[in-house]
């Protein structure tokens, strides 16, 4: 509703001598009674309590929206919200989550694997710190073939492997590394899972 139509609804039920609750003053009319009107009348609503209702020639337009400059207090009730809104939100709660990680120093572990099955191993595994300081670094030589799969996401072929130290050289070291140590793993049901197969 335009303001024009707003002003002739207006005129109509003054005009009218009609009475209105403080909701349809407001969504209808915009406005509200002015200080100190007492309602006219009292109904029951259905759910047992009950409301006024004011004639519409004892009211007041309300403030237009956006017409003024916000307060303050507004101001500040609004930076409020928004601070209280972030904080509830997920990277907020994550946020939280990671700090309480990071005050227990634990260390990072990746892996690359021959593949996803069930029989298929670790050929390369690091370990670094929070800080990103590499602590363990290595490929290992596996004795099962490396998924063509698998070769494709991290390029790690057979013949590099050759070389390259056995699962049960490196689990010792591994072993002393992570013990007592808080370890966060991206995926850690797929990377415990393989070092386990491994």
């Amino acid at each position: 509703m335009n303001d024009e139509e707003l002003e002739l609804a207006r005129a109509e039920a003054m005009k009218a001598d009609r009475c209105f609750s403080k909701g349809r003053l407001r969504d209808e009319f915009r406005m509200k009674p002015k200080p100190g009107v007492e309602p006219v009348s009292f109904y029951k609503n259905g759910y047992g309590g009950q409301f006024g209702v004011y004639r519409i020639a004892d009211c007041q337009p309300m403030r237009r929206r956006g017409c003024s400059p916000a307060s303050q207090k507004q101001i500040r009730a609004q930076s409020i919200l928004s601070v209280k809104a972030r904080m509830r939100s997920n990277l907020a709660k994550a946020s939280v989550l990671a700090q309480r990680w990071v005050a227990l120093e634990p260390l990072v572990l990746d892996t690359e694997t021959t593949g996803l099955g069930e029989r298929d191993q670790v050929i390369e595994l690091a370990v670094t710190d929070i800080r990103g300081a590499v602590l363990l670094c290595t490929r290992l030589r596996p004795t099962v073939e490396i998924d063509p799969q698998a070769m494709g996401v991290h390029g790690i072929n057979e013949a590099e492997l050759s070389n390259e130290p056995t699962w049960n050289q490196v689990a010792p070291a591994l072993a002393r590394l992570l013990s007592g140590r808080h370890l966060v793993i991206f995926n850690s049901s797929f990377d415990s899972r393989m070092l386990r197969q491994t």
